[in-house]
């Protein structure tokens, strides 16, 4: 039978530094999911957040959320692609408040 050969405990200097090097990975996919939430609760057909703006809210149809939503729900149901869906809505979102403000 081999013998295993002895490894020793980290030290704090390299945990640390792992610890430095997850922080990158941590912050990108906190800000994914930032985005995918901000998409899905604003562009994924969520009908009182479409058609309502306002306090106390008043029916509006040319609310920028509900015209980004209507292409994206018509690419999924002609694609059945999630990635291709949300990169779609993410980009038509973008594009919808930089131009129609």
């Amino acid at each position: 039978m081999t013998e295993k050969p002895e490894t020793k405990p980290l030290s704090r200097k390299t945990k640390f530094f792992y610890g430095i090097g997850d922080l990158g990975n941590a912050v990108v996919n906190s800000a994914i999911q930032f985005f995918l939430m901000k998409f899905y609760t604003d562009g994924a057909l969520i009908l009182p957040a479409l058609v309502t703006v306002g306090e106390p809210r008043q029916l509006t149809l040319w609310n920028n959320d509900l015209l980004v939503a209507v292409p994206v729900f018509l690419f999924a149901l002609r694609t059945r692609s999630l990635g291709g869906t949300v990169v779609l809505g993410m980009a038509l979102y973008w594009l919808a408040g930089k131009f129609l403000g």
